[in-house]
């Protein structure tokens, strides 16, 4: 069975700050940054079991090269993206996004 795949809409809003900051910095640095996301979320939908557990329920894929991790859950039926969180930031302040 495929999973329905979602992104909560605070986690589509921390992709679109960190692509504004390196889109400042560099457009080829933003560009690698798009792949990076774009390879990650392909992984976390075709392993999605495959990533740490974090909190119970959560998941975590760290992005390579980039200081972020894609924080998800998963079930049966559905893969929903919480969060794409910078590492300098609080672990968990995307705890209460469902």
């Amino acid at each position: 069975m495929k999973r329905v795949f979602s992104t909560h809409p605070e986690a589509l809003q921390d992709l679109d700050e960190s692509l504004q900051f390196y889109l400042s910095k560099d457009v080829v640095i933003a560009a690698d940054f798009v792949d990076a996301y774009d390879l990650n979320i392909e992984l976390i939908k075709s392993y999605p079991e495959s990533y740490p557990t974090v909190r119970a329920t959560y998941r975590r894929k760290i992005m390579n090269r980039f200081p972020f991790s894609i924080v998800y859950t998963c079930s049966k039926t559905e893969i929903r993206i919480l969060a794409v969180a910078h590492h300098s930031r609080d672990p968990e302040f995307w705890i209460n996004r469902s």
